[in-house]
Parts: C-alpha cells; sequence; structure tokens
C-alpha cells in the first residue's frame, strides 16, 4: 500500500488512484454533495455581442476576519445539498478502498434521506418543475476552505438542471437582486491565479474548477434559455432626484476646520459622507421607497404608483432627509438646501443589462428628469436668494397640477415656469419651501 503524495496540494481526486493506495491523513469529516449546475442562456443580451451563458453560483460563507481585520477568501460555488456521514465507532479510514466502500453503505442507507433534503433544496430555490442529467461522481480529499488546518473527504454528485419552469427561471434569474446569485461568464476568459479559478475577486470551489476544465461542452449544452422578461419590468411611478446645494464647500469645511484627538478633518469628512448615506437609506426604508441609487451627495430613485397618494409621501421623505442633514451641517454652523427634480412616467426596472448586471432603472423619462435637475442647478446659480431656502423643487406640469393642494397644505411657493429646457420638453414648475 502505498501513501498518496500531497505535497504542495490542497486538494486531489481519489478517483485518480488505486484502491490499495491511501491518504496520509485521514479525513476529519466526510460530507456527501450535490452539485445542481444550473446554466442560463441570456438570449436576448443588451447587444447580439453580449450573448452569453452563465453558471448560477453563491456564496456560501464568509471565513473568519483575520487580526489585520481583512476578510479571508472563501469559495464560490453552484447550488448544492450537503450531508455529514457520521462514522461509527472507532475504525479509521485511510486506504482508498475503505474510503468509497464507508461512501457506497452511507449513501445506500440514506438515499431516502437525500432524495428528501434535494427536494427541499430546489423549494427554497422556487423551483418546482425541471429535468435533470446526472453528471460524474467522485471523492474530493482536499483542505477545507473553513477550516484550513483539517483535511475531509467530499464525495461529489453532478447534477445538470434542465427544462426548469418559468417561476423557477425567474427565481434565478433575481431581477430584484434578493436571493444574491451571482453568474459566473462562461464565455469570458478564465482569472487563474496559482491554478484557481477566480470570479469577483474571490476563487470558485475546486469541484467547480472541476467541473469547467473537464465537462465544458456539456455546461454549454445543458443550458436554460433566459429571455428580459424574466428581467425586468415595466413600472409607472414618480422619479426623483436629490442633491445637496453647496455640498462641495460643507465638504471642504469640515475637512479643514474640524478634527479630534485621533481623526483628521478628512477622516471627519469622509465620515460625514458616510452619515449622508445613511440618512438616504434610513429614509427611502421608512417611506416604502426601494427602488434607488445613492451618489454620495444625493439619491436618484422611483417610487412606483401602488394607489399611496405616492407625491405627498415623497414629499414628507424629502422633508424629513432635510431635517436630518441638517442635524449634522449645524455642528459646522452651517445651513443647507436641497435641490430637488421630480417628475412621473413610464420606466424599466431590473437587470436592464443582462442576467449578470445588477438592478437598476432606465427609461427615457430620466433624459427630463436631467434636463429637469441641470435646469434647477442653472436656474438657483443665478439667482442666489433660493441658497437661503430650505427646499427647492422643480415639478412636473401636470403632478403640480394635480396636487396643487397637497402643496400648498405643505408651505410649498411656486416661482417660475419652464416649458423647455436644451431641446428638451420638461414642462415644469419651480416650486420651494422655507425653513
Amino acid at each position: 500500500m502505498s501513501v498518496i503524495d500531497i505535497k504542495g496540494e490542497k486538494c486531489c481526486i481519489l478517483d485518480d488512484y488505486t484502491s490499495d493506495d491511501s491518504v496520509p491523513f485521514e479525513a476529519a469529516e466526510y460530507w456527501y454533495l450535490d452539485l445542481f449546475i444550473i446554466i442560463l442562456d441570456d438570449m436576448d443580451g443588451v447587444f447580439s455581442s453580449a450573448k452569453q451563458k452563465y453558471m448560477v453560483l453563491e456564496y456560501p460563507s464568509y471565513t473568519e476576519v483575520t487580526i489585520n481585520n481583512t476578510i479571508n477568501d472563501c469559495i464560490w460555488s453552484v447550488p448544492y445539498m450537503a450531508y455529514l456521514f457520521q462514522k461509527n465507532g472507532t475504525k479509521r479510514y485511510k486506504s482508498i478502498k475503505s474510503i468509497v466502500k464507508f461512501y457506497n453503505e452511507q449513501i445506500e442507507s440514506h438515499k431516502e434521506l437525500l432524495d428528501e433534503l434535494e427536494n427541499y433544496r430546489f423549494y427554497h430555490m422556487g423551483i418546482s418543475d425541471y429535468e435533470k442529467k446526472e453528471g460524474r461522481h467522485y471523492i474530493e480529499y482536499k483542505i477545507s476552505a473553513r477550516q484550513p488546518d483539517k483535511w475531509k473527504c467530499y464525495y461529489i454528485q453532478e447534477h445538470y438542471i434542465t427544462q426548469i419552469d418559468s417561476l423557477g427561471l425567474l427565481n434565478l434569474a433575481d431581477p430584484e437582486g434578493l436571493h444574491s446569485y451571482r453568474y459566473y461568464p462562461l464565455n469570458s476568459k478564465y482569472d487563474i491565479r496559482n491554478d484557481e479559478i477566480y470570479f469577483d475577486n474571490k476563487h470558485l470551489s475546486s469541484n467547480v474548477v472541476y467541473l469547467i476544465k473537464s465537462s465544458y461542452n456539456k455546461l454549454m449544452q445543458y443550458s436554460n434559455a433566459i429571455t428580459n422578461k424574466y428581467l425586468k419590468y415595466k413600472l409607472q411611478g414618480l422619479i426623483f432626484k436629490i442633491d445637496i446645494v453647496g455640498f462641495t464647500k460643507l465638504y471642504n469645511k469640515i475637512a479643514d476646520q474640524m478634527k479630534s484627538f485621533d481623526e483628521s478633518g478628512k477622516e471627519i469628512a469622509i465620515h460625514f459622507v458616510a452619515g449622508l448615506s445613511s440618512i438616504f437609506e434610513n429614509r427611502m426604508r421608512e417611506f416604502g421607497v426601494y427602488q434607488y441609487t445613492i451618489e454620495g451627495d444625493g439619491i436618484t430613485g422611483v417610487l412606483p404608483f401602488e394607489n399611496r397618494n405616492e407625491i405627498a409621501l415623497i414629499l414628507e421623505c424629502i422633508t424629513e432627509i432635510k431635517k436630518d442633514i441638517d442635524g449634522l451641517a449645524e455642528k459646522v454652523g452651517e445651513s443647507i438646501c436641497l435641490r430637488v427634480a421630480l417628475t412621473s412616467g413610464e420606466y424599466f426596472y431590473g437587470k436592464l443589462a443582462g442576467l449578470s448586471s445588477s438592478k437598476q432603472v432606465s427609461g427615457e423619462i430620466f433624459i427630463t428628469l436631467s434636463r429637469m435637475d441641470q435646469f434647477l442647478q442653472e436656474y438657483i446659480g443665478t439667482n442666489k436668494e433660493f441658497l437661503k431656502t430650505g427646499i427647492i423643487i422643480c415639478l412636473n406640469e401636470q403632478l403640480y397640477l394635480d396636487n396643487i393642494k397637497i402643496l400648498q397644505d405643505m408651505k410649498y411657493t411656486k416661482v417660475h415656469s419652464k416649458e423647455k429646457y436644451r431641446e428638451t420638453i420638461i414642462k415644469s414648475k419651480l416650486i420651494y419651501k422655507e425653513d
């Protein structure tokens, strides 16, 4: 009996050795893994050249943070089901023959349980109907990603998942980013470092690397078509952009004039920006706005129409944001003015740039919103008295006409009208509210 040589190796496939060979260290644990290999074919893409096939990945666990406060690499994995087989008594398994025999006995005796766990796994992923093509099975002997001081055994069974039901495809496409799947592009060049394949600066699990290197043709063959209907919605709603007038001046004053025993002014200024992001996040959540992007000193977002009196809701939200930011600005003896562009219309929401993109919003209405914001910025620049105003809004004319009573009750005053700005029809009213 010979002991397999693992010098410098983190992982080896026991199937590559003879049954009479043995491992140098007994495995600390014996795991069974069902790998559910799901390939999504982004049929539409944004442009024809963007068409791509992706492998669905998850990031099951972080490892411990190091003493230097950095995050250790763990692994990307395909969706999987794992079960730990318990050894009986004190018997040790070091020969490959004994390890294989142990696994065969355990798999046979746990067959019904493993089937139940697979059903539960697909229920959790939101997939109710699918077909399954069996891939290879093999045994990995490797250093644990989560416990790098231990060698463990993993019996790997590959399953290619095809013919997924429409609701399952929607759950996998995850247009709102709620499931936190990631999508590995199979047509792209690999990011290889020290024989490991990296994706988004984290490495793939050894079994996924083995899959890519040895079964690429099968990965391309067993794919599930994804079209735009699974990636984006068409909605109607309020579209807004909020900015702090004179933010740069305020930031520079903090950076130049403030300091503490252990932080410079610039470090305090960075905390100030983080405080703004926290204010935006908290107020958006409080008022039920979940489609937005924070841009340092401002925020752009949408509030879909759901019969919630959205105009009053967003104006109250803006008022509360103003109060919160005032609380920060007062600490440096400053007051602030909020500049707001607010309109309504049709827009798209979801993964607009394809399967691997993040959730976002888009549509022609955002061009109008941008022009409204540019006009308002220019107007304030030539009418400095509004810098002392609490909130000034460039508001879509129809919204203004439909909500005059609400605006009056909230103490907003109309000061100007604008039909067109830089060849873009904006049909807007300028309104303001003093502190």
